[in-house]
């Protein structure tokens, strides 16, 4: 086998033929007993070329305790100088025996419903029987610093642009999952709020817009907020483009983050939920709403109040102290339903 791997050593392979460009996966045989998680990039022509894929070591039990690891590829044609290099930390990454590309495809399809519990690892949350349609099992227990990831989701070339995020939560404060790519702390395209959906088991769907993405990744969902901030049974992603127009009725509970309000079940035409608890300071957010060429002259919204005093709601552009371009005054309307 091949050992001593430190960062920046390489091999390669000259005139590996790919063929017509099915190759899809990469089966690696490793052995380690480095007490960090070293890399192996496989790069093409060069030991900085292009990256078609990426193994991942750490400690399989030993130098001699071998494993397989199975990774996506970028699809790849024709006849290539394949270079494996090395990065990590010293001495040794770990030991290879062989690999072998595949036609398999290990990738996880984004615009398709993944259940929350497919996850390829997650933190300190737990699994569960779930009573939504189609039951099942889904994730809670979900506190602030939990996580769980997704690897290998494939966008292919299609820029997803919204989410679709099944919850359920009895929690009396609003907390969010943001969708972070690479790492926990890795780019944030999406962040959907919980809030109380009316219970642990009461299941609603959370369309998000999301920032545009492509290609294959590890998706990370990280909670913050707070401790008990809901249940998740699927996410889907989608083209689907959820920036409001200016001239549609944008429901309150689509908010793309919020401070210091919750939702709640509402008795107005059509059911659903409200926005609730709302006081000097709190704030909701709706990102990429769309005025188009700037004919918008009112707004029209919609409000209950039992409050004793008339307070207001400034409609501000960008930030909390942003340009104010409205202000809604509320007042006593009879109730809190009314």
């Amino acid at each position: 086998n091949i050992g001593n791997t430190d960062n920046g050593d390489y091999m390669f392979f000259t005139g590996v033929n790919f063929g017509s460009g099915t190759v899809k996966s990469l089966n690696f045989r490793i052995a380690s007993a480095a007490t960090f998680t070293g890399y192996a990039d496989i790069r093409i022509d060069s030991a900085t070329g292009t990256i078609i894929g990426t193994v991942a070591f750490g400690s399989t039990g030993g130098w001699q305790n071998w494993v397989t690891r199975k990774v996506p590829v970028t699809a790849v044609s024709g006849v290539k100088n394949v270079y494996i290099t090395f990065r990590g930390d010293s001495p040794s990454i770990g030991n290879v025996n062989w690999f072998q590309f595949s036609t398999n495809d290990l990738s996880v399809n984004a615009f398709t419903q993944i259940e929350a519990e497919s996850y390829s690892s997650m933190l300190n949350l737990q699994n569960e029987a779930c009573s939504d349609t189609g039951g099942g099992i889904d994730v809670s227990w979900t506190d602030t610093g939990d996580y769980m990831v997704f690897n290998n989701v494939n966008f292919n070339s299609a820029a997803a642009k919204s989410l679709q995020f099944r919850i359920a939560s009895a929690a009396t404060f609003t907390g969010n999952a943001e969708i972070r790519l690479g790492s926990t702390t890795g780019t944030l395209i999406a962040t959907v709020p919980f809030g109380n959906t009316g219970g642990w088991q009461t299941w609603i769907t959370r369309k998000v817009p999301v920032s545009a993405v492509t290609g294959i990744q590890n998706v990370y969902v990280v909670f913050t907020g707070g401790n008990g901030i809901g249940n998740i049974n699927w996410l889907q992603f989608s083209t689907e483009d959820l920036s409001p127009s200016l001239f549609s009725k944008i429901e309150a509970e689509t908010y793309s983050s919020t401070s210091g309000l919750a939702t709640e079940a509402t008795s107005d035409t059509g059911g659903g939920l409200n926005v609730g608890s709302s006081d000097a300071g709190d704030y909701m957010v709706f990102n990429s709403v769309n005025f188009g060429t700037g004919t918008a002259k009112s707004l029209s919204f919609r409000i209950a109040s039992a409050a004793t005093f008339t307070g207001y709601a400034d409609v501000r552009l960008d930030s909390p102290t942003g340009t104010l371009i409205a202000s809604v005054p509320f007042g006593n309307t009879g109730g809190w339903q009314t």
